[in-house]
């Protein structure tokens, strides 16, 4: 979820008195890595893009979920999820789907468009040297590449590039990425 107070840190770019440089929508897209562990043969970069205005109702939502006397979840990983760990220790299938559903529920009328790009790892390393491209990337910064790509190439996306003035694409990473540091060797930020 985005930061208290990062409105104050978009605001200013949207450019509301200048039509020029008005942003016509802002859109929030959350990534999340999955299966990052050595022995798993492949990784998995998935998420959510919405309209940031409407995404805001949806983190108010998931906030009274994740903090419900019946879940109390701090952080929510597929991974932890689907293998009953962390914050999910002891639950049966049904809290679990029910947790899903009470998410799903407030995310539905975001209009959200679900994204995701997966790679196996042994492959990207192999095409890598055969190749020899992007020689730094490693296979998280591939499927964010991917991921920014397939949101760049949609129609809808391309014809607001190509026929709004200024308009741009930003992504905000949060702080708790290990893998942040690896964006700005392909995205300068």
């Amino acid at each position: 979820m985005l930061a208290p107070g990062i409105e104050s840190l978009i605001a200013p770019i949207w450019g509301i008195r200048d039509p020029a440089k008005r942003i016509v929508m802002a859109l929030a897209c959350y990534l999340d890595e999955a299966r990052t562990d050595k022995e798993s043969p492949y990784l998995t970069m998935a998420g959510y893009i919405a309209p940031y205005v409407d995404w805001l109702p949806f983190e108010a939502g998931a906030t009274m979920v994740f903090e419900d006397p019946q879940y109390r979840v701090h952080v929510l990983h597929g991974y932890d999820l689907e293998g009953t760990k962390k914050d999910f220790k002891g639950w049966d299938r049904s809290k679990k789907e029910a947790f899903v559903q009470a998410l799903q529920d407030h995310l539905k009328p975001t209009g959200a468009v679900g994204i995701a790009y997966s790679v196996a790892k042994s492959e990207f390393v192999a095409r890598k040297k055969q190749h020899g491209l992007m020689p730094s990337e490693s296979p998280y910064g591939y499927c964010f590449r991917q991921i920014v790509k397939a949101i760049c190439d949609d129609p809808v996306m391309r014809w607001n590039f190509d026929t709004i003035p200024n308009a741009d694409i930003s992504f905000i990473l949060e702080d708790g990425s290990k893998n942040k540091a690896i964006i700005p060797l392909t995205y300068p930020l």
